[in-house]
């Protein structure tokens, strides 16, 4: 009985020890870190740009009324939000040296997003800066990874939410959109390092940039306009007829529009192992998460097969997972890839009736044969242009050697720039919408 008293009184002793937050440190005297921008530096290694939450003005009032230090970068009190620089060697080192003028500590425990500029992602790479955040118990693995064109620094500063002050909430909504429109990829911190180590894949991160010319956008000059016409890969819109522009057919900045937040989400940074290679639109964005098996849905237009200057809006998702088979001859990858593809027609600008049961086959052919024109034209960019699979086919091919040297020895990165790749895309229009007949509008 005895030693069960002293068993227990030992416990209740070591209860009081060993609980407790010894480590712990007050709300108000931290300094939460929203997004990061890493841009090259001009007297260092890097410019790192912080964008830190001022709690009293993100929260909507209240709060100590007392001021948090530093001061907002632009001068205007009433943002919620104090973006400051600094020239620093390393990213961690960074963090000590904006705490000699920002009196509160610096935390990553918030940080949302990690944006790098495309000079600094094209010409050092990210593998220095980005996958070291792994270590570092503050950072969360769900950080988003973006690439901004033009500098992060101008990215940060510009980017202003008009429906919420909460940026935080902002950046993990906006991420979300890759869910319901697939003009994003999938970019976290996580999966972006282990893709940046891996032998069966390359990464890609969320392409964003500020649109500088929407009002010349939207002005009848196309030759002052930045629309898709005017970038290396994109069809010529100046000709006699007006034609059909794809809504994904835009990088991010480039987007033809007027009003809102200055900042925009479109496209993809393509990278080879740590370095970027390239970029790929919103359509290109679409396909590669359809072949990734992260597409879950988007409305895409269709051009009329019957009167092409109109377009048949679809409500897209996947009907399965992509199947993809990779076999080996005289060690040559050959590589199968089957989607299937469910759709929903939202509106036929020409009226016809393509809710006859005669006809929907017609639209199944013609969308089937956009994707697999997109789809072929991404891989062969993947494959002659940036020289990377981004869309993880390795890690299929990996299935077919018994051991991890054996598969060193083949080497898939070189492999997979020769292998044939065939695609056969199947597309099923379950629904018509709400109308189970289309009639034509009459004069």
């Amino acid at each position: 009985m005895r030693q069960w008293m002293v068993i227990s009184l030992l416990a209740i002793l070591l209860s009081l020890v060993l609980t407790g937050c010894w480590g712990r440190r007050e709300v108000d005297e931290q300094a939460f870190v929203l997004a990061i921008g890493l841009d090259k530096g001009r007297e260092n290694q890097i410019l790192v740009t912080y964008q830190i939450a001022i709690p009293r003005i993100m929260g909507g009032g209240g709060g100590e009324g007392r001021s948090t230090g530093g001061g907002s970068g632009s001068g205007d009190n009433n943002k919620p939000v104090l973006v400051t620089s600094i020239e620093s060697p390393s990213l961690f080192v960074s963090i000590d040296m904006v705490n000699t003028y920002i009196h509160r500590r610096a935390s990553l425990m918030h940080t949302k997003a990690i944006v790098v500029s495309e000079e600094l992602a094209r010409e050092k790479g990210v593998g220095t800066w980005v996958p070291g955040l792994l270590r570092f118990r503050e950072a969360r693995r769900d950080v988003l990874i973006m690439v901004a064109r033009g500098s992060a620094k101008d990215f940060i500063e510009n980017n202003q939410p008009m429906l919420d002050k909460n940026v935080n909430k902002y950046y993990e909504l906006l991420s979300f959109s890759q869910y319901y429109t697939g003009f994003i990829p999938r970019s976290w911190l996580y999966d972006f390092a282990n893709a940046i180590k891996s032998k069966g894949e390359n990464p890609v991160a969320i392409l964003v940039g500020v649109n500088r010319t929407r009002e010349e956008a939207l002005s009848h000059d196309t030759s002052q306009a930045s629309g898709p016409g005017k970038r290396p890969g994109q069809a010529d819109e100046q000709s006699a007829e007006k034609q059909y522009v794809s809504e994904g057919s835009y990088l991010a900045g480039d987007l033809p529009r007027t009003g809102g937040n200055k900042v925009e989400f479109m496209g993809s940074a393509v990278f080879k192992k740590d370095r970027m290679v390239g970029t790929i639109n919103g359509d290109e964005t679409i396909v590669l998460m359809m072949l990734r098996g992260e597409f879950r849905r988007g409305f895409i237009s269709l051009r009329d097969p019957r009167q092409p200057d109109m377009v048949i809006p679809l409500d897209v998702t996947l009907g399965r997972l992509p199947l993809v088979k990779v076999r080996l001859v005289d060690g040559r990858p050959e590589i199968q890839v089957t989607l299937q593809i469910e759709a929903d027609i939202l509106g036929v600008q020409s009226g016809i009736n393509y809710a006859d049961p005669e006809l929907i086959p017609e639209l199944e052919q013609a969308f089937s044969q956009k994707i697999e024109d997109l789809v072929r034209k991404l891989i062969a960019r993947s494959q002659n242009e940036f020289d990377a699979d981004i869309f993880g086919f390795g890690n299929k091919a990996a299935r077919l050697f018994w051991t991890w040297d054996e598969w060193e020895r083949f080497d898939w990165p070189s492999k997979f720039r020769t292998a044939e790749i065939k695609v056969a895309v199947k597309t099923r229009i379950r629904r018509t919408g709400l109308q189970i007949k289309t009639m034509p509008l009459r004069g």
